[in-house]
């Protein structure tokens, strides 16, 4: 039910696609790099929903943000494709490397807090 929730909660920010004469098709806003991850770790459709227990079919509307994800989902794929959560929704595999560096130095320089 909570998906179904914040899936309303989406389409009611982002608002849906234009419907096409067969179905409405609905786009999910916001980033994620679910494909480029999948991609970048040389797996197709079908082993990942195999590893996850959906359907390939359900991966791909996933990926092209026709269908929501839940947060055991992302956490799985996660897993499964050596990442964060984070940085599968929010960060581009060809990208993650600088990002992880940025991130590792600004905790480095970060003063530490004295209890």
């Amino acid at each position: 039910m909570r998906d179904r929730e914040e899936a309303g909660a989406l389409l009611e920010a982002c608002g849906p696609n234009e419907p096409n004469d067969a179905s409405p098709k609905v786009e999910l806003c916001g980033p994620q790099h679910l494909r480029a991850w999948r991609e970048h770790r040389k797996m197709t459709l079908e082993a990942v929903a195999e590893v996850v227990g959906i359907t390939h079919q359900q991966i791909g509307r996933i990926e092209r943000r026709h269908q929501p994800y839940s947060q055991e989902l992302v956490e799985a794929l996660a897993k499964l494709y050596q990442t964060t959560p984070a940085f599968l929704i929010e960060v581009h595999p060809a990208d993650a490397d600088r990002v992880r560096a940025v991130w590792d130095y600004s905790n480095f320089i970060q003063p530490k807090r004295q209890r």
